[in-house]
């Protein structure tokens, strides 16, 4: 009938295949207008990709659920992984680490457990954690520290070296309180019993910046979401999809790109802080 109206009455046609005028005409009113359900499967689309790109391609049908949870959208997961197919996107989920990488010394004192599993306590530079995590780096493999903050997940400091050091953990360090200016004084961290955390180098920085140490059990820093408090989750961010070459000479240039400039959909990372943590390496 839209075809064909120029050349014949709409009521004549109408009467012809037995269909009404009114119904021709809302037809022609709505054709161009999508439904609502359709409307929100778009909308829903564009949250999703929007939270694929924030995480720089990374996140999965699970992480961008609890996005839109927080964003206010009610969402289940297999409604989104089922967008996500659609849409020809996927995050990035690697096999565990079976590395040991946490060793505790007998002869160490430890400080007491100052979080007691609340770890988000609704404002940044109040709870920042750490851990050591095994990966793999071109042909080789290295070790990767980092301390997040659990307010926003953003991470403040890294360091990725081919040995377990105490200087591992006191390079993160510095590097967390340079991006931070100063704002981390009087902030709890929280680590596992491992060697390197209770050492005498990492004590004296803490104090020197003000910062209260924080200690639960022997190769636990879970979070109270269940989530591993330590870098993995920048290993699976950043090296499983953009796997740097080597190490050594070149680990500024390779850890800069990757980390540094990394920041959360909570909290972006600023030109500003790129810039201090620049001078601080």
């Amino acid at each position: 009938m839209e075809a064909e109206c120029a050349n014949f009455e709409i009521s004549r046609m109408a009467r012809l295949l037995e269909v009404s005028r009114a119904g021709f005409y809302r037809w022609l009113s709505h054709r161009d207008s999508p439904s609502a359900a359709k409307q929100r499967r778009r909308d829903l689309s564009v949250k999703i990709l929007t939270c694929h790109k924030a995480s720089n391609g990374t996140y999965g049908a699970r992480r961008i659920t609890s996005e839109l949870a927080e964003m206010g959208d009610a969402v289940s997961r297999n409604t989104v992984w089922a967008r996500m197919k659609e849409l020809g996107i996927e995050g990035i989920s690697p096999r565990s680490f079976k590395v040991t990488t946490t060793v505790q010394d007998p002869n160490a004192t430890y400080p007491p457990d100052l979080v007691e599993r609340q770890f988000d306590q609704g404002t940044l530079n109040a709870v920042v954690t750490s851990d050591i995590t095994y990966l793999k780096i071109g042909d080789g493999f290295a070790y990767l520290c980092a301390i997040r903050d659990e307010n926003s997940g953003r991470v403040l400091g890294f360091s990725v070296a081919e040995h377990m050091r105490t200087e591992i953990v006191t390079e993160a360090l510095r590097q967390a309180i340079a991006i931070r200016n100063g704002a981390l004084s009087g902030a709890i961290l929280h680590t596992d019993r491992g060697a390197q955390f209770a050492d005498r180098l990492v004590a004296a920085l803490c104090e020197a910046a003000g910062i209260r140490r924080s200690m639960g059990r022997t190769g636990s820093a879970s979070t109270s979401n269940g989530q591993p408090a330590d870098p993995r989750h920048i290993h699976n961010r950043c090296c499983t999809r953009h796997q740097p070459s080597r190490i050594g000479p070149t680990r500024r240039n390779v850890t800069i790109p990757l980390f540094a400039q990394a920041g959360t959909p909570r909290e972006p990372a600023l030109l500003k802080d790129r810039e201090r943590l620049a001078n601080q390496l």
